[in-house]
This record gives structure tokens, C-alpha cells and sequence, in this order.
């Protein structure tokens, strides 16, 4: 729409992660958010990191009461801290999946390891001169949120081996 729109009464929205991950989209140059919102998912179960734009344009308002799709999984919420302002849903997880590391290079004088991370977590690069090892020494760590590198000096070090953890 060009101008504004008054949602009241009921609003059914749908969304779908199969292939591209789609939500049905009502866009106005203002909307006002009111009556009562029922999301359904009409397609596989949601995951972690799903994002869903349901609204765009200028919003203001509130709905009276939404109701979103059960998500399955204790470990899985309903992320809505965009939704007022942006009108995004997003599926969260209060854990984290394996860090997916990426192919390690060596620039110059150092180790470079490079993991694809979440944010709201926190990503600990780890060392031990032992393959397993009672206990592994922390690097460095830093937080979560697309690929995070970690710089390692080679120099003259003795063997080492390193993970990544997650907390």
C-alpha cells in the first residue's frame, strides 16, 4: 500500500523456511498495529536463526495478543526484540550449535582460524601442547555474531593443538 493501514479485528500471518526462508508481508508507508496477530507456520519445523519480516514500513501501535507457532523445543524462543520497531521475527537458541571452523591459513608469521559463530554467544580459542588433554589452556575469546578470526603468532611455539568451545 502507498498510505497507512489500521490492522484491527484478526490478523493471519503465515511464513515458511523451505528453500528461502519467507513469511507472508504486509507493506505500507504506516501501519498501525492493533487487534489480534496469530502467526502459523505452514511449512518444517522452525531453527535457530530463522528470520522472518512480517511488516514493512512505518510502525506504531501494539496488538492486543499474538499468538506464534509452538517451536518444538525447550532450547528454541521466539526472538521479538525487532518486532515493534522492525516487524522481524526471528527463531533464537538458548544453545549454541557446534562452531563450523573454517579452512586454516598461515599470513605471514601467524595461524589464522576462522569460525563462523551466532551471536549471544561467546567463542574460546583454546591450546594444549597434548592431543587430549586433562585441561586446555584459554587464548582468546571473543563474542559470537558471522566469522570471528583468531591470530595465533607461530614463531618458535613448541606443538600445539587448539579447539574452540562455546559458551
Amino acid at each position: 500500500m502507498t498510505g497507512s493501514l489500521n490492522l484491527a479485528g484478526e490478523t493471519v500471518m503465515e511464513l515458511n523456511r523451505t528453500n528461502a526462508v519467507n513469511a507472508d508481508l504486509i507493506s505500507a508507508a504506516s501501519i498501525v498495529l492493533g487487534g489480534n496477530l496469530t502467526v502459523v507456520n505452514i511449512g518444517p519445523p522452525l531453527q535457530a536463526g530463522d528470520t522472518f519480516n512480517l511488516f514493512d514500513g512505518a510502525l506504531s501501535g501494539a496488538f492486543l495478543s499474538t499468538t506464534l507457532p509452538d517451536l518444538g523445543s525447550s532450547t528454541l524462543f521466539w526472538d521479538t526484540s525487532l518486532f515493534q520497531s522492525q516487524g522481524i521475527l526471528k527463531v533464537g537458541t538458548t544453545q549454541a550449535p557446534p562452531p563450523t571452523i573454517l579452512p586454516p591459513a598461515i599470513v605471514g608469521a601467524n595461524l589464522v582460524i576462522q569460525v563462523s559463530s551466532l551471536a549471544g554467544f561467546n567463542y574460546i580459542l583454546e591450546a594444549s601442547p597434548e592431543v587430549g588433554p586433562t585441561s586446555w589452556t584459554p587464548l582468546e575469546t571473543k563474542a559470537g555474531g558471522g566469522v570471528l578470526t583468531f591470530t595465533i603468532p607461530i614463531g618458535s611455539a613448541p606443538q600445539r593443538f587448539f579447539r574452540i568451545t562455546v559458551q
